[in-house]
């Protein structure tokens, strides 16, 4: 508890509603919604309410760009708007691909939003880099397009690292990521689970008193 199973058909107070999880061979898989990306939980620290994840890539594929769109997310789960109550990119960060047609050199404030260029995606006419999520769209030159459902899950707060070194681990299919529990619906039950976990206790559901 919080995280229940997504095959279990017992009453939703064996876990939370957004916090669900799924079962692929021997691989803990966080189920994402409206997603085809499986992603594998390699850890749950119950104290600090995250999740670290790794990407399910298809290993099948020789080709770096099959390889790389196939654990991309697409746009559907980032309409942070009106967002899915069970969405992660909207909580935690996100970097999309941008396609350019002429490569460029990011100015050092950019540095900090853009990686690239891409090689595997990139030619003589298309630069492809891989932008953060919340960066200024003026940081690009005018001729830059966001390549459709290529969305990426990013670190959250609680494992800082640089843009840089977050796009070599999703780039080299090796990295994992660390992302925050769901907010939303479950802000409240994130939240008193990682208290009690930092007190030394386990979370789980109370029937007497409903919480």
């Amino acid at each position: 508890y919080p995280f229940r199973l997504e095959s279990s058909n017992t009453s939703s107070l064996c876990g939370a509603p957004c916090m669900k999880l799924g079962c692929y061979g021997d691989d803990t898989i966080l189920v994402l919604p409206t997603a085809v990306t499986q992603y594998k939980v390699t850890a749950i620290d119950y104290r600090r309410g995250t999740l670290t994840l790794a990407p399910r890539v298809d290993d099948s594929s020789p080709s770096c760009k099959q390889k790389l769109m196939s654990m991309s997310l697409p746009a559907s789960i980032i309409n942070c708007e009106d967002p899915d109550p069970c969405s992660p990119l909207c909580r935690n960060g996100y970097a999309t691909i941008v396609s350019c047609l002429r490569e460029f050199i990011p100015s050092n404030l950019a540095a900090n939003f853009i990686s690239g260029p891409i090689s595997c995606l990139s030619s003589t006419s298309q630069f492809s880099y891989l932008v953060a999520g919340y960066a200024s769209m003026s940081v690009l030159p005018l001729d830059c397009k966001v390549v459709p459902d290529s969305y990426f899950l990013m670190a959250t707060a609680t494992a800082p690292t640089t843009l840089k070194e977050q796009a070599e681990t999703i780039l080299d299919f090796s990295g994992t990521t660390t992302i925050g529990w769901y907010g939303g619906v479950d802000a409240t039950i994130a939240y008193n689970c990682t208290q009690c976990g930092r007190g030394g206790g386990r979370c789980g559901f109370s029937p007497d008193r409903n919480q």
